[in-house]
């Protein structure tokens, strides 16, 4: 995020924060003690797991998403305290997989099926074998 950005925005107004989310300070300033949802969703994985894990200890209720650009990511972001969790190599290829289908012509309602049977096992398919494939949270 740009910082003139975020003086624009804010000086029309908007509810809008810019920090480095790893800290406390930045998290509690940003209202996440009000807040009713937490989605992470920026490049760096270490930062991911760090805003993730403190953000859980700060509010041990509060709904966080997170994404990841890799499947190996999503076990660890899920005990480290991710409601959920999207990663985003997954749902990459499956839209190239949903776009196939319908260039294909295969029936909307068949496509959105294959797609929810993938996601629905928490990309099951996809991690088989993966001794830090996730069970405590939803994935996707």
């Amino acid at each position: 995020m740009n910082p003139d950005t975020v003086r624009f925005e804010q000086a029309q107004g908007e509810s809008i924060s810019y920090g480095d989310a790893t800290s406390s300070a930045v998290l509690e300033g940003a209202g996440l003690r009000h807040a009713a949802a937490l989605v992470v969703a920026i490049a760096d994985p270490a930062a991911i797991r760090s805003i993730v894990q403190l953000a859980r200890s700060l509010r041990p209720d509060l709904y966080i998403i997170a994404r990841t650009r890799f499947l190996q990511e999503m076990g660890a972001l899920c005990r480290l305290g991710a409601d959920e969790v999207v990663p985003e190599e997954f749902e990459t290829a499956l839209e190239i997989f949903v776009r196939v289908l319908q260039h294909l012509g295969t029936p909307p309602e068949r496509i959105e099926e294959y797609a929810a049977q993938l996601r629905a096992d928490n990309y099951g398919a996809f991690r088989e074998g993966d001794p830090d494939a996730p069970g405590t949270c939803r994935l996707g």
